[in-house]
């Protein structure tokens, strides 16, 4: 073999290798140009629970596409989802993420927020949001549930007594050595005290010295008791409406107790709705926190939403996802063989002008 034929040999060797490399080599080594060159921006984020959420969903700012999630990878407690951004599209470097259900029932996006306002820190590649900046919806079936839980706790009970037998009867009831058991403890501490008598007897004599050290600021002490007792004469002067303002608080008072003895009953039931409202309240805290916390941003992003130059309110609606349903399209796309990019988005503009009309009647004819 001369040397002219090996150097073709090689040559085409060669050649399988880089049109094979894709699949020869590893996955880590054959994305890198697309990392380093490619048109995007990976970043990663865990979240507490990912339901609806699958390889391939949207990444959004105020509403507006822009990037796909690439994994979702459980992590134990946590699951961790890497996104794609483009890489024109500026995110604040403390940016949270949230999980965005257009509708009730659908695929979920990711929202971040909030948008980038031309100056600060920016997520860069390979930035990572933590558990504490990300957020994700109430089920709908836990949401139901707090609302059965709620009307079971306000419904009337008519067996409930007045509050003293409700209250005081169990705390009472079944105490009896406790109580024996605090006299004992109490007595135990006179025997202490007159056992003590010495230390007693030098707490007096210093007593005696703090009267010395009054006695010795005489004048300080008298100018005190001129002060109180001008402030006496003053409440002795203004005791006409102070008397006034007695009586009136006796009447509340009087009123106030009339009202309460008529309405025992009414209250008790009251209270005790109370307390087990109470209850259901910090059984759901977590509900409650996620809305104190997420409520700012909705107001944040519906005051980016308004223009006041315009005078107007910037809407994104989704109305492709509204009026197409994903399993529906994708199972017509399946009937009548139909190719079209749009059967695999659900986006109306992904039909093409015709609206994939054309393609649908081929795929029926066929």
């Amino acid at each position: 073999m001369n040397l002219r034929t090996l150097a073709r040999v090689l040559a085409a060797g060669i050649a399988g290798l880089c049109a094979a490399g894709c699949s020869v080599l590893p996955d880590s080594i054959a994305g890198l140009p697309e990392q380093y060159l490619g048109e995007h921006v990976r970043i990663s984020a865990d979240f507490e629970n990912v339901a609806g959420l699958y390889a391939g969903n949207e990444v959004a700012v105020l509403g507006v596409p822009v990037g796909r999630v690439e994994t979702v990878t459980p992590r134990g407690s946590y699951v961790e989802v890497t996104m794609a951004l483009d890489k024109n599209v500026d995110v604040p470097a403390d940016a949270m993420a949230a999980l965005i259900s257009p509708q009730l029932i659908t695929n979920r996006h990711v929202e971040l927020a909030p948008a980038y306002r031309g100056n600060g820190p920016k997520l860069l590649d390979g930035a990572h949001i933590p558990l504490e900046r990300t957020r994700v919806p109430v089920e709908l079936d836990r949401i139901l549930e707090n609302f059965d839980q709620l009307g079971a706790a306000l419904k009337g009970d008519n067996e409930a007594g007045p509050l003293a037998s409700r209250v005081l009867f169990p705390l009472l009831e079944g105490n009896g050595d406790r109580l024996r058991e605090t006299l004992d403890n109490l007595s135990a501490a006179f025997e202490v005290t007159f056992a003590n008598k010495d230390q007693i007897a030098d707490t007096i004599v210093e007593l005696n010295e703090i009267t010395q050290v009054v006695a010795q600021n005489d004048r300080t002490v008298r100018d005190f008791s001129a002060r109180l007792t001008e402030l006496v004469q003053l409440m002795g002067d203004q005791s006409p409406g102070l008397q006034a303002v007695l009586v009136q608080l006796d009447d509340f008072v009087n009123t106030t107790s009339t009202l309460v003895g008529e309405n025992r009953d009414q209250l008790s039931g009251a209270l005790q709705r109370f307390v087990t409202i109470t209850a259901q309240m910090r059984a759901n805290a977590r509900g409650l926190t996620e809305l104190v916390d997420v409520g700012p941003l909705f107001f944040e992003n519906l005051a980016n939403g308004v223009s006041h130059e315009h005078r107007a309110f910037r809407v994104h609606a989704l109305l492709d996802k509204a009026l197409l349903d994903n399993e529906v399209l994708s199972t017509f796309c399946e009937r009548v063989q139909m190719r079209s990019d749009g059967c695999r988005t659900g986006r109306v503009q992904d039909f093409g002008p015709d609206f994939g009309i054309t393609a649908a009647l081929l795929g029926m004819m066929r």
